[in-house]
């Protein structure tokens, strides 16, 4: 009866998804409400916004080599050199996936709610791991040139494409006013959103395990 509610709700979010994701296709925006700004919507970015944000992560680039800041082949260096990170860590995140994989396939077939419940926590554990393992390697490429840069760009980038739904016009004045914003949280909400939209995601891509198909990797940033 359990796996029978569960099949229903699963059925029912992925026609609703599928629904929005017409409708975002059709639209080229996501409108999703804030608790300062109200309806908001994000859309893709113009070609003439595109080369600004261009424009702002070389002008971030290039002052962060000025200052000195290390750049991902720099960083990546002083990791090997210093032994920070191992073959044997890149490894384990290797078998985690694999086993990721494996689990998702047994809770495809599981058919009661303990079963269910068993291999779910069993999934949610080996997240956890994955999720402090990519962690633990990201921190060095935090404060390096590219991620300042691509951070800029990305930061212009939402400036340019969050809006007010009812009047389409930018949530933002200037830049400037974006940088200075004092609830974080509205900001953290929208830089989830826009992510997720821009890659092609739900809104609420960070489901219960049980309710994916299929394991969709991390969105990460490329450091090679």
């Amino acid at each position: 009866m359990a796996q029978n509610k569960k099949v229903k709700e699963s059925a029912e979010m992925s026609n609703k998804e599928k629904r929005e994701k017409m409708v975002e296709v059709q639209t080229g925006k996501r409108v999703f409400d804030t608790e300062k700004y109200g309806l908001v919507q994000i859309r893709f970015p113009k070609v003439e916004e595109n080369r600004l944000a261009d424009w702002e992560y070389s002008k971030v680039f290039m002052q962060a080599c000025k200052d000195s800041i290390p750049t991902n082949r720099e960083m990546e260096e002083f990791i090997k050199k210093h032994n920070l990170w191992t073959k044997s860590d890149e490894d384990r995140i290797s078998e985690i996936r694999e086993e990721i994989n494996k689990q998702l396939v047994i809770l495809s077939k599981m058919d009661t709610a303990k079963n269910i419940e068993m291999i779910e926590n069993k999934i949610n554990e080996l997240r956890d791991e994955l999720f402090g393992l990519q962690q633990e390697r990201q921190r060095y490429f935090n404060n390096t040139a590219e991620a300042k840069a691509d951070e800029a760009k990305m930061s212009f980038l939402i400036f340019k494409c969050t809006e007010h739904a009812d009047k389409e016009k930018p949530v933002w004045k200037t830049y400037e006013d974006f940088k200075d914003e004092e609830d974080q949280m509205t900001v953290n909400a929208i830089v989830y959103q826009f992510l997720t939209f821009i890659n092609g995601l739900p809104a609420d891509f960070l489901a219960d395990p049980s309710d994916e198909e299929g394991e969709t990797d991390e969105v990460e940033t490329d450091n090679e």
